[in-house]
């Protein structure tokens, strides 16, 4: 049963699209790429093939989508090099693309090369488009704040953007509510849906309020129906569905309680770690047969079945493999669901269409719901306001807040479709921020069949096979997939752009020149490409591994060379057209750590020959801990407190006082560190105030009367000069 269909039918049905007329275009588009493919298909020969030309690879990834992989049809990206193509071996030439038609047009035109437009082949079946066909949104395409992120069908930036315009009074409340709702349903944010529905029944005439009861009634029957035809398929099934929440942290779950409950009812790995803290890698290490650490692991290659002895046996078990994802796209299409997925489809929709793939497999299956929508910064919420629209800290963190509630109540809508046979894997790929959340991944498997308990040894992911296998059997025995270390390794940054923006904003941090090393429950070892070692007690991380060594970069030199031996090697060629530009990056490294001027060497001297013995640092945030850290020993004696009004701010790790701003005349302090780049001028101008007897310590001021680059000191404690960043990066 095609229940997306059945939606669909309802949508149109009752009008609900008025606001949204390309949805309907674009479902009818979809329709005509599928008869226009068979109709090349049939002029083509046997080993003819097809060229279309788009101007991203979104767009590409769209049409091959459409067109099922097949074989005959061939894409290239851009008008750059379009001169190089061996046009001969093309029987058909197409331009995919909606924005970049006439500049192509000129180019094949110029190589002489016949081609023609899709745009007009949709004319002919009688639908004229004025944008991409698939791009049926109407605010987010019109907003250039965010268009980074409006290059999908960004469902979470058109209900704020909605919500901007009805505040603004843009638009009535009633047109509003219609559009909220009909992007509920598309989306299938059933949730949203119910939420906004009694509304839209309270400003509607009676006409259009019996249109909008009888549309939700039907939709209501509709997940009835998914209901009770999952529960009758799922008898004497073995499915498995792991849902896959990209760069969760490690222990955030603690705050969903959905998704706590459901790991406290299951085995809860305490210790799992992935191979390379990305994505596609991560991917490739659990699915694919790529067991050795290797460059290899970062390919965005596509991935074929006969790369994968865990799903070739899943088949010959009478499993069908599904992933669900806007992301993990370039996989065979057998593998993919009917309908296509942007990068930020919400998890609403992944897990409705997850649910229609098991509805109509006959057969088990084993599905990867992948989502990043809600879970991988720039988090994404549908309770989005102006308030949390910015890229400020405090909007940040409100809107991660929205977006785990909302990912923990959509699992616990979708979850409760499946029958308790269902076997469900929660895990996310890395975290986010120094290595040891990058790599220590969230894990759990919820099972009647295995129980419920904790694994306190190591879940490396290269042994996510054999775990998967025991899934497949009905069994569960730790002792086959744990172990006592787990290798990882990072790769060094290697995009042009985002090295480019790294060395002009001076912002560096050591993990993005990559690394390889071990991890087990006592100890993180690393060896950076640099050559530099750090080898971390897991009981007592500090903050941030700075980019320069540190006194605790080593807290077991015993153990180091037991480490040194037992990591998997590698071996990163900076010569290598892969990271040609990553080795910009070493040399700035390389500069760092030989530089003789530390800006904490002349704070730590100032603090001596001030004669000061009570003093506090005003804030207590990544700032104060980076200054802290590298105070010497009888420096640190000296302080007395952090000034902030947040009880728990991260400096409270110190075991120091946490001064609010209004009691320090009530504690016995004879000076003040000013403690933060971002709030300079704001506790420059609150010190003018302080009571009488407290000094103040203006660092920024006092590094620039020393010669040091106006800077902050967390991000570069050397102090380095402009010209010492200047590593010859070449300019495109």
């Amino acid at each position: 049963m095609d229940f997306n269909k059945i939606i669909d039918d309802i949508i149109f049905k009752y009008n609900l699209d008025s606001f949204y007329p390309c949805y309907r275009k674009m479902r009818k588009a979809e329709k005509y790429i599928h008869i226009w493919m068979e109709e090349c298909l049939k002029r083509v020969e046997e080993s003819g093939k097809i060229l279309c030309i788009a101007s991203c690879n979104e767009e590409a990834d769209r049409f091959d989508f459409y067109t099922l992989q097949d074989k005959h049809f061939e894409y290239f990206i851009g008008n750059n090099g379009l001169q190089n193509i061996e046009w001969e071996k093309y029987q058909e030439v197409y331009i995919v693309s909606y924005q970049e038609k006439e500049q192509l047009s000129k180019q094949l035109t110029l190589n002489g090369v016949p081609f023609s437009w899709i745009y007009d082949l949709f004319t002919t079946y009688g639908e004229h488009f004025d944008k991409e066909f698939y791009d049926f949104l109407t605010e987010c395409s019109l907003d250039k704040e965010y268009d980074y992120y409006t290059k999908d069908n960004n469902y979470f930036l058109e209900l704020f953007f909605l919500k901007r315009k009805y505040k603004s009074s843009a638009i009535t409340k009633e047109e509003f509510l219609k559009r909220i709702f009909f992007l509920s349903i598309v989306f299938k944010d059933f949730l949203l849906a119910e939420k906004y529905y009694q509304e839209i029944l309270g400003c509607m005439d009676k006409d259009l309020k019996t249109d909008y009861i009888q549309a939700y009634a039907e939709i209501k029957n509709v997940l009835q129906e998914m209901r009770k035809s999952l529960l009758q398929r799922n008898k004497g099934k073995n499915d498995i569905v792991m849902v896959w929440l990209d760069q969760m942290k490690y222990g955030l779950e603690k705050d969903m309680p959905y998704l706590a409950e459901e790991m406290k009812e299951g085995v809860y790995f305490d210790h799992a770690y992935t191979v390379i803290p990305y994505t596609i890698p991560t991917f490739r290490v659990l699915f694919t047969d790529e067991k050795e650490i290797t460059i290899g692991l970062h390919s965005h290659k596509k991935i074929y079945k006969q790369e994968s002895l865990l799903i070739q046996e899943m088949e010959r078990r009478g499993y069908v493999f599904k992933v669900i994802s806007g992301y993990i796209g370039n996989i065979e299409r057998e593998w993919q669901c009917e309908e296509y997925f942007d990068k930020w489809a919400p998890m609403s929709l992944l897990c409705w269409n997850f649910l229609c793939c098991l509805v109509n497999s006959e057969e088990s299956v084993f599905a990867v719901v992948h989502e990043m929508s809600h879970t991988h910064t720039p988090y994404f919420t549908n309770q989005m306001n102006e308030e949390m629209a910015g890229n400020s800290k405090e909007s940040v963190q409100k809107r991660h807040a929205h977006a785990m509630n909302e990912t923990d109540q959509c699992l616990g809508y979708y979850m409760n479709f499946l029958s308790e046979d269902t076997t469900k894997i929660y895990m996310s790929d890395h975290g986010l921020g120094e290595p040891w959340e990058h790599v220590h991944t969230l894990f759990a498997v919820t099972s009647k069949k295995i129980g419920k308990g904790r694994i306190s040894d190591v879940f490396s992911y290269l042994n996510f096979d054999r775990l998967a296998r025991q899934l497949m059997e009905d069994r569960f025995s730790s002792a086959e997939f744990v172990g006592e270390n787990a290798p990882i390794c990072s790769m060094p940054l290697y995009n042009y752009e985002l090295i480019k923006a790294r060395l002009r904003s001076k912002r560096l941090e050591i993990r993005e020149i990559g690394y390889q090393g071990m991890v087990n429950k006592d100890y993180i070892y690393l060896k950076y490409n640099n050559q530099r070692e750090v080898l971390l007690d897991q009981n007592h991380l500090p903050h941030k591994i700075y980019a320069i060594p540190h006194p605790s970069d080593i807290c077991n030199a015993d153990k180091v060379q037991y480490f040194r031996s037992n990591i998997n090697k590698c071996n990163v060629d900076f010569q290598s057209e892969k990271f040609k530009y990553s080795k910009y990056l070493l040399k700035v490294f390389d500069n760092l750590e030989r530089s003789q001027r530390n800006q904490l060497d002349y704070i730590n001297a100032w603090i001596v020959a001030s004669g000061k013995e009570r003093i506090a640092i005003r804030m207590g945030g990544e700032h104060s801990y980076t200054l802290y850290e590298w105070l010497t020993e009888d420096n640190r004696e000296k302080i007395v407190g952090f000034i902030d009004e947040n009880s728990e701010c991260i400096c409270k790790a110190f075991r120091k006082k946490i001064i609010p701003m209004e009691k320090i005349s009530e504690e016995e302090i004879d000076c003040v560190i000013l403690s933060s780049f971002e709030h300079l001028n704001f506790i420059r101008e609150e010190a003018t105030a302080y009571p009488k007897g407290i000094g103040v310590f203006d660092m920024y001021n006092y590094l620039q009367e020393k010669g040091f680059p106006f800077r902050d000191i967390q991000c570069d404690l050397v102090g380095m000069s402009d010209s010492e960043y200047d590593v010859g990066f070449p300019k495109i």
